[in-house]
């Protein structure tokens, strides 16, 4: 959160008719740092962690889009809040979170698209489509991250318990030996 909110703090510098609350943004990476050095501490309990994290992910990617909104679909802005929900959906544990996560924004992003009066039919179909392709990708990207993630924890398993069941020596070495 706090990578993409700080790109955020200098568009009212390059965008003079911007609509922009700083104490928002500030607000946004207080509350990341927060999470994040909460997060540190050895008795956490993980479930109450993660769900006040994904609390925290789906305010600010609804904050982000939200800005979109507010600055009337200045490109800019849709850059940066496609760019925000990607990067915090690339951040779910679990495919299953992601999946929730990336539909509800990609049902949010283009009801505000439908609803815009200033986009014709087609440039409205044009913004849908390039929703879909980004969140799409970002829920392919999800999938790769979460195999990869799965595949390593069955191989350090299966290490583990080859390591515990055998009697005899066991050396570990690198390619080079």
């Amino acid at each position: 959160i706090a990578a993409t909110v700080m790109p955020l703090n200098g568009l009212p510098l390059l965008l003079p008719g911007a609509v922009e609350l700083i104490w928002d943004r500030l607000l946004f990476i207080a509350l990341a740092a927060l999470a994040y050095f909460w997060g540190g501490r050895e008795r956490v309990d993980a479930r109450i962690y993660s769900k006040v994290v994904y609390t925290l992910y789906y305010l600010y990617s609804m904050h982000a889009i939200a800005m979109v909104w507010f600055n009337q679909f200045h490109p800019a802005y849709i850059i940066l809040a496609l760019v925000s929900v990607q990067m915090t959906g690339l951040s779910f544990r679990y495919m299953q979170h992601a999946a929730v996560f990336l539909a509800v924004h990609f049902t949010v992003f283009c009801s505000l698209l439908i609803y815009a009066p200033q986009f014709s039919f087609q440039e409205t179909l044009l913004g849908i489509f390039i929703t879909l392709i980004c969140f799409g990708s970002c829920l392919l990207f999800v999938r790769f991250k979460t195999d990869f993630l799965e595949n390593l924890k069955m191989n350090r398993d299966l290490l583990r318990s080859l390591i515990n069941k055998t009697e005899a020596s066991i050396f570990i070495t690198n390619t080079q030996g």
